[in-house]
């Protein structure tokens, strides 16, 4: 762990709760967020680097019609995101390692300010076998000053067992749960398949530009907006993984709803669409 970002991170240790920052993204409706490029670990698997991120505020109408690459290029970040994981663990878990990660407001383009968010994710080696998933993904979520905002967790119930199984290779859930452990949302992550009349087929390509997930109401049957991984243009995914991503908060969302859906974000962006070393090398 590198020592400036453990200082920052030790620095959050739980303290009597004043909410100074919570409502930083109450008034954002929409965000879009950046991989930062890491050319060199494309040409030496080794040296996979730990991932950085600039996080900007868009309008709405973004998710809609998702910008292009210049777009995310020029963005000016409000919030920056870095990972914090073991060398050893980014090479031999790939995108299943487990990590830290601090969300702070941006003091520059790549320069961390006052720190905002804290994720933290465990290592699992999820394992589907009939209505059970051996150790799910998931991801927990605290503010700066170290107070547990809720998780998000790879849902695997029986109904969502039976639907899967109705419909092979359709749908896999995420619940994004409360501080008490109850669900606010489901992120529905839809892979192609004849059920789903083929969404998301070849996306993030330049045959289909984004790959979409639905963000559904705590019923998860109510639709309430989109998370989009956007193509990033040729230059980006044929010399190096870098992801775009865009997402829009439910109007009604709260700021702790907002940041745990930033939250889900990143461990949607881990477990899909990061590569692995694998891919890098074949």
């Amino acid at each position: 762990m590198q020592a400036p970002l453990q200082a920052q991170w030790n620095a959050g240790a739980p303290a009597p709760y004043q909410s100074p920052q919570s409502d930083l993204l109450a008034p954002v409706q929409a965000v879009m967020v950046r991989q930062k490029l890491q050319i060199f670990e494309q040409f030496c698997p080794a040296c996979e680097k730990q991932n950085f991120y600039r996080i900007g505020v868009c309008d709405p109408s973004k998710v809609s019609h998702p910008p292009d690459g210049n777009e995310f290029n020029a963005m000016q970040p409000s919030f920056v995101a870095q990972e914090d994981s073991e060398c050893l663990c980014r090479f031999f878990c790939g995108k299943m390692r487990e990590f830290r990660m601090l969300i702070s407001e941006a003091a520059g383009l790549d320069a961390p300010g006052q720190p905002y968010l804290r994720l933290e994710r465990p290592f699992r080696c999820t394992i589907p076998c009939c209505c059970v998933m051996v150790c799910p993904q998931e991801l927990s979520v605290q503010d700066a000053q170290g107070r547990h905002l809720g998780s998000v967790v790879q849902d695997w119930s029986c109904g969502r067992c039976w639907e899967l199984a109705c419909c092979p290779g359709g749908y896999m859930y995420y619940a994004v749960k409360g501080a008490a452990g109850d669900p606010q949302f489901y992120l529905r992550v839809m892979y192609p398949s004849l059920c789903n009349g083929c969404t998301n087929c070849c996306a993030p390509t330049c045959l289909n530009t984004a790959f979409v997930v639905d963000i559904l109401d705590a019923d998860s049957r109510t639709h309430l907006g989109h998370l989009k991984n956007v193509f990033p243009g040729f230059n980006c995914r044929c010399l190096a993984d870098a992801s775009n991503l865009v997402m829009g908060f439910p109007s009604k969302a709260t700021p702790e709803q907002r940041a745990l859906l930033l939250g889900a974000l990143f461990l949607v962006e881990y477990v899909y669409f990061e590569k692995s070393d694998n891919d890098n090398s074949g």
